[in-house]
């Protein structure tokens, strides 16, 4: 009694789950449901490429964010920007990337000359004929 009753579900259900999904989804996509394609044009070829670029102020901030200082002579050439600024060891010229922002090339300038260190000397004081010695070594 239970093997017809459930050899009949059993085929009830695979005739169900067989044509159900097939009339829920169509098999192919139609053709003008496809993406469409966005031309840019580019204008003179001198600024090729600066149109997806940062901003001139965006580069000279992200500069000043990363410790340069009086960056001047900004400008885009040849897919770049390029700039000088003045960092821990001097006039630099930089190369930074247009998209991110990051310092692609660095060339030292103008080295900034750091005098020497020397440690100081003992500084002695006498009070009432007492020495006091102040110093580090």
């Amino acid at each position: 009694m239970k093997a017809p009753l459930l050899a009949a579900g059993i085929i009830a259900a695979t005739a169900l789950g067989a044509t159900a999904p097939a009339e829920a989804r169509p098999i192919h996509a139609p053709p003008a449901a496809s993406a469409q394609i966005d031309i840019q044009t580019v204008g003179h070829r001198r600024h090729y490429g600066e149109r997806h670029a940062m901003p001139r102020r965006a580069v000279v901030r992200s500069l000043y964010r990363r410790g340069y200082r009086d960056v001047h002579r900004v400008h885009f050439r040849n897919g770049y920007w390029r700039a000088r600024a003045l960092g821990r060891r001097g006039v630099v010229a930089l190369k930074i990337d247009p998209r991110n922002g990051h310092i692609v090339r660095r060339r030292l300038l103008q080295p900034v000359y750091h005098a020497p260190r020397h440690r100081q000397p003992f500084q002695h004081q006498q009070r009432g004929g007492v020495t006091f010695s102040f110093g580090f070594n």
